[in-house]
């Protein structure tokens, strides 16, 4: 089972916002500044409420990065997956499986 936490980091009640996957044998973060956590839970509300058979992407460009948010499927169901691409750094994404044991997003 996949658990996700959601924090703010830094002075003063964050300078940015951490996603964090907690696997087994392991924890993926996935770091956003203050400015994108906005955009992030907007867009992750618009995609909660799509219908089952449909897909989704948007992407908010900063000056060195760009994060990409897209509604997959494969034979497991649907996932949100978020990625992050970066100058002069490797690709970081967090997939997001729909639900406990895909039974829904909350």
């Amino acid at each position: 089972m996949k658990t996700f936490q959601v924090k703010f980091e830094g002075e003063s009640g964050g300078t940015w916002c951490s996603l964090s996957d907690h696997g087994k044998g392991f924890v993926f973060s996935l770091g956003f500044e203050k400015e994108k956590v906005g955009w992030l839970i907007e867009h992750l509300a618009k995609v909660v409420e799509l219908k089952s058979y449909m897909g989704f992407n948007i992407k908010y460009k900063g000056k060195s990065r760009a994060h990409l948010m897209e509604v997959c499927f494969n034979n497991y169901g649907r996932f949100i997956r978020l990625s992050k691409f970066a100058l002069k750094r490797k690709l970081t994404f967090l997939v997001i499986p729909k639900g406990e044991k895909g039974k829904g997003w909350e």
